[in-house]
């Protein structure tokens, strides 16, 4: 059974694809723009009517072929998800994985590390009580905050594959 893991912006989702001491999984790094935004009949891009139903049919769809999809933790997609009754049959409920309130300095060094565009690290730097404040109030998922320099391969390895919970 395939899991979901809503990831916090900076975790380290995208990395995960790469760590070799997980090859053993089929992990989907399910971005989700490309389903939020399509083009028109003018070529311009405009949001899609059809989000977050059709990325929702997209990770139901990929349930059989991955071991785990990472989505963001963006509440359109989160509450989407937790909403879909065939979600929560195929999935169980998505796990929640963000940071610590008070790690905010780490995680915008994180982001000018990797290079996130400016616009994104002052949203970041602006919104990030508010977004960590949603994410604690959150019901229906199974909630894991990093500590201090952990990173989603951390709770992975020594949460999930510890208690075989990839494997159920």
């Amino acid at each position: 059974m395939a899991i979901i893991i809503a990831g916090f912006a900076g975790i380290g989702k995208s990395e995960l694809l790469n760590m070799k001491q997980f090859n053993h999984l089929k992990i989907n790094d399910s971005i989700d723009f490309k389903f939020s935004w399509k083009f028109n009949q003018n070529q311009d891009i405009v949001k899609n009517k059809e989000f977050p139903n059709n990325y929702i049919e997209y990770i139901l769809d990929e349930a059989e072929r991955y071991d785990i999809i990472l989505t963001s933790t963006e509440s359109i997609i989160l509450d989407a998800i937790i909403q879909s009754t065939q979600c929560n049959i195929v999935f169980g409920k998505p796990y929640l994985v963000y940071p610590m309130p008070d790690e905010k300095d780490t995680y915008i060094k994180r982001y000018e590390k990797y290079k996130s565009g400016s616009d994104f690290i002052e949203y970041m730097a602006w919104s990030w009580d508010d977004l960590i404040d949603e994410l604690e109030y959150k019901d229906g998922c199974n909630r894991y905050i990093l500590s201090e320099g952990e990173y989603l391969s951390d709770m992975i390895e020594n949460s999930l594959l510890k208690s075989n919970t990839l494997f159920k």
